[in-house]
């Protein structure tokens, strides 16, 4: 049987990511959403390296005012090993090491999980959320303080 040409494309895009996969990771570079295919109509920045592919919303409304929504996801679809250090890795290189991200967890009934897919949420607003972790700083003024 004959293979058709949406299998024969998406033999080659794996192919292609194989071969991308066995090389170390490269440094993200900023891409066009108009250089996409199937952009999302929320995306207005991505960025791209051999391994991932992170789209980008610098504007997005939630209930606190609002936020960048970042998606993450790997060339195979698949899920990401080690994802937490991974994310962080590629968070502080198109945003920052600076910066506070944060991966959402919603409620059983609210949960989207269509496909191997991690989203990060970064606030411009530091306060927005009562995060109760102290930082490194924050808990050595702490000790410092008793």
């Amino acid at each position: 049987m004959a293979k058709s040409q949406r299998q024969r494309d998406i033999a080659k895009r794996r192919q292609e990511a194989n071969r991308m996969m066995k090389l170390p990771p490269g440094k993200f570079k900023e891409m066009s959403p108009l250089q996409m295919q199937n952009a999302p109509d929320w995306m207005n920045l991505a960025y791209r390296n051999n391994r991932y592919i992170v789209m980008i919303s610098t504007d997005q409304p939630t209930t606190k005012g609002p936020a960048i929504m970042a998606m993450i996801q790997n060339h195979f679809n698949t899920p990401i090993k080690n994802h937490w250090r991974v994310i962080q890795e590629i968070k502080n290189e198109i945003f920052g090491d600076e910066v506070t991200a944060i991966e959402y967890y919603p409620a059983q009934k609210d949960v989207v999980d269509m496909a191997n897919i991690y989203w990060i949420w970064i606030f411009n607003d530091p306060d927005v959320l009562p995060l109760p972790i102290l930082t490194k700083e924050q808990k050595e003024n702490d000790d410092e303080s008793e």
